[in-house]
């Protein structure tokens, strides 16, 4: 599994949206790499369309592979 991690900083007054932390992630997963690779522009504008939406900056845009432990 893979997963693409949007970094936004927010303000206290975002509070209302939702986002009560200086610092907010949102993460998106995908079940291949490949895919995680072609959706990459999407993710790139959804990135920029969520910062806007919410009044954030946008701080990092990072990709990862995601491990799930069953414990």
């Amino acid at each position: 599994m893979f997963a693409r991690v949007h970094v936004l900083a927010t303000s206290p007054e975002q509070h209302d949206h939702g986002l009560g932390a200086g610092r907010t992630l949102v993460i998106t997963l995908w079940a291949d790499e490949e895919s995680l690779r072609a959706s990459s522009e999407a993710g790139d504008r959804l990135s920029e369309l969520t910062a806007a939406n919410v009044g954030a900056t946008r701080l990092a845009l990072e990709q990862y592979e995601a491990t799930l432990f069953d414990v």
